[in-house]
């Protein structure tokens, strides 16, 4: 037997709907694999039919996961994020000079890597990215109002990257700043051939 998965998006009565039929192995996989945002759909999405009961322990499983910390970063996952972090932030002031646009751009993409890292260190499950910057507002609001001024528009870009540094120096703290060195293991690419 073949087991395929499928997700559609439609309306019914004036609602949308989003849907996904997946079989119930490849959900509790997905639950094992730390994926948020399967996790947050089973905890707060709608289920309109459930003759079986299935989406009822599933979402039973989902609150369980949910109510308790997330899968903890190793070492390596972690400072591979702060160097990425760190890196962008430098590619923003460097570009800051030369292109605004390409800076302003790479802005939008530091917040949203700075909150995933932030909630996976703190072992917080993330929510849909909607509803992201909200939750982060409650959970940690002295941070989240820089993110919110770097957000508002009208800022000269030059200040919107002096607060950026700030909020990711303040996201990077307790995980001990940006590196100064790094690097990774070594890794095998490719054996050398067999002498002949």
């Amino acid at each position: 037997m073949t087991l395929t998965r499928q997700r559609r998006l439609l309306s019914w009565n004036g609602e949308e709907l989003e849907l996904f039929l997946n079989p119930v192995s490849q959900i509790l996989l997905e639950f094992d694999e730390d994926n948020s945002a399967t996790v947050w759909m089973f905890v707060y999405g709608k289920i309109i039919v459930d003759h079986a009961g299935i989406l009822t322990h599933l979402r039973d499983i989902a609150r369980k996961k949910w109510e308790s910390p997330r899968t903890p970063w190793s070492n390596e996952e972690r400072d591979l994020w702060r160097y990425h972090l760190c890196d962008l932030l430098k590619d923003i002031v460097g570009c800051a000079q030369t292109d605004v646009a390409a800076a302003s751009y790479l802005i939008g993409l530091i917040l949203p890597m700075a909150l995933e890292g932030y909630y996976r260190y703190h072992g917080w499950w993330q929510p849909k990215p909607k509803y992201l910057f909200g939750d982060f507002v409650k959970r940690e609001p002295d941070i989240a109002k820089f993110a919110a001024t770097i957000l508002a528009n009208g800022l000269p870009l030059e200040e919107r990257i002096g607060l950026l540094t700030d909020f990711v120096g303040e996201i990077m703290r307790p995980v001990g700043g940006c590196l100064a060195e790094w690097q990774t293991p070594p890794e095998i690419v490719q054996s050398s051939p067999k002498s002949v």
